[in-house]
């Protein structure tokens, strides 16, 4: 590639949020303002549709554009979650998962995968899991983030380990509008740089920085990690002896916005030392970035630093490209093998708490649900009543509305008069504030059927820590995530037909 003119080098920093205002970023790409796009869950998860659109812009671009996806409902469904994989436990599946994410990636046009959370979680009481997680054991985070880092590379994507150094330990601090990772340096070191190391060690490729004030760090406790030399420059690239790609996190979430413009987040981000800053507003930050590059303000060193890095990235990633009919042949075998891992990696995840599945193989069989739609729009609770639909005895089936389960539990209560047995299946992704009521609302309903004597089983997908809750359950069940893979091991476990060898990834206070 011909070396980049000066307004190049300042565009090829910026990574814009895709699709934003498709206009806008397609003239943007043109005029080299933005050199790369994220895509957040969720934004055309379909890999033809999205090659498409991608490649458009890569043939606007006067530079390759680095492009990347969150590897948790953005490449699929096939892609096992974190939680999964840490219920089983087993690296050889996180290497796979990685590799998978990868291959997905590619085939949709991306070139980096936002994955894996390094984050190590701990306990949050009352309050749901916060995000994609790999659990609240150091050790295993770290085994398991590496594992997956040397698939997803292996296979020809750029892993990008988040949210450093650590969200896990992070509290929100209400009065001064921030979050805050507030323990010592050893702690750090000891726990939540675990991963990190292990993950660098194994050769990690990028790393995205996370909204967070690190006391033990910075005593400037306005001050963030996004914008924090002592963080970026100090931590991650003089102690752990980070040498690759540096990514803000957007730079338009609450955290930056509540302080800050888009374009003195983006100055400051790249004054400490990132590499490539994710915005929403990429014509204002290139013309930050230029005037104050132009003008000295922040020495020609920085740039020199940052262009080396993606020139470093873009050439890794060139020497992985896939040039022929025989390599395009190995990527759709390779995305074939994704229905087997997501399979086993649901079988191994599957954990059991209490109890057995013959406490409900009886006549009158009655499942309640409720509606859940998953981030590509297919919905869990079609995918239970197909499931329960075809099982012997065709059980009876209430799905409630998510937003009315309080009050439709009257009309479940009526019909477990004449029930044998009652199953209540419960969906609480990772991050799912706003299921608090419907969280309630079905423990209130599981405690209501244990009172009219019936057997009561529950499973629990996604959240793990509201599994304390149910203690009065006769049949205690965790899945990890909602794919039909997960769905499929559950009534296999139930039908007798599989075991449930998992283990929670985090401790759940209160769990008998």
């Amino acid at each position: 590639m011909n070396a980049l003119s000066f307004e190049d080098q300042v565009g090829q920093l910026i990574i814009a949020l895709w699709p934003g205002d498709p206009e806008e970023t397609a003239a943007q790409v043109a005029q080299g303002h933005v050199g790369g796009l994220l895509l957040p869950p969720g934004a055309a998860a379909a890999e033809g549709e999205l090659a498409e659109a991608l490649g458009r812009l890569q043939r606007l671009a006067t530079y390759p554009l680095l492009c990347l996806g969150d590897a948790e409902g953005g490449l699929g469904p096939l892609v096992p979650g974190a939680l999964a994989l840490a219920a089983a436990r087993r690296p050889d599946l996180a290497r796979r998962a990685g590799a998978l994410a990868a291959v997905e990636a590619r085939a949709r046009g991306l070139q980096l995968v936002l994955a894996p959370p390094f984050d190590v979680q701990r306990s949050p009481g009352a309050a749901p899991l916060a995000g994609p997680s790999f659990g609240d054991n150091p050790s295993l985070v770290a085994r398991l983030a590496a594992a997956f880092v040397e698939g997803c590379q292996a296979a020809g994507a750029l892993a990008v380990g988040r949210s450093f150094p650590g969200c896990g330990g992070a509290v929100y601090d209400a009065t001064n509008g921030r979050t805050v990772l507030p323990q010592d340096r050893a702690t750090l070191e000891k726990i939540d740089l675990l991963p990190y190391v292990a993950a660098c060690r194994a050769g990690l490729g990028a790393v995205m920085t996370g909204h967070l004030h690190v006391a033990a760090l910075d005593h400037l406790p306005s001050r963030l990690a996004t914008h924090s030399s002592a963080v970026v420059e100090g931590l991650l690239r003089g102690s752990l002896h980070f040498a690759g790609l540096l990514l803000s996190d957007n730079l338009d979430a609450p955290d930056i916005r509540a302080h800050y413009g888009p374009a003195e987040a983006a100055v400051l981000a790249f004054a400490a030392g990132h590499d490539m800053l994710v915005t929403e507003r990429p014509g204002e930050v290139y013309r930050a970035l230029y005037e104050v590059l132009l003008n000295g303000d922040i020495p020609a060193a920085r740039l020199q630093e940052a262009t080396a890095r993606i020139d470093a990235a873009r050439a890794w990633l060139r020497e992985r490209e896939l040039p022929s009919p025989k390599d395009l042949a190995s990527l759709e075998n390779e995305l074939s093998q994704g229905p087997t891992l997501a399979r086993e990696v649901a079988a191994s995840s599957l954990t059991l708490l209490r109890g057995r599945p013959d406490l409900l193989a009886r006549p009158g069989l009655l499942i309640v649900t409720h509606q859940m739609a998953r981030p590509d729009g297919s919905r869990v609770d079609d995918d239970l009543q197909r499931l329960a639909m075809a099982a012997d005895g065709k059980p009876a089936f209430h799905a409630l509305d998510a937003h009315a389960a309080q009050e439709q539990a009257g009309g479940v209560i009526d019909a477990a008069r004449t029930a044998g047995a009652a199953l209540l299946l419960l969906d609480l992704p990772p991050g799912a504030e706003e299921r608090g009521t419907l969280r309630e609302g079905i423990i209130a309903l599981a405690q209501a059927l244990k009172r009219t004597g019936l057997p009561v089983g529950v499973v629990l997908m996604g959240d793990p820590y509201p599994l304390a809750r149910f203690g009065e359950a006769d049949l205690l069940l965790y899945a990890p995530g909602d794919t039909p893979a997960h769905l499929e091991a559950v009534f296999a476990f139930l039908r007798g037909e599989a075991e449930a060898p998992g283990r929670l990834p985090v401790i759940v206070p209160g769990l008998a």
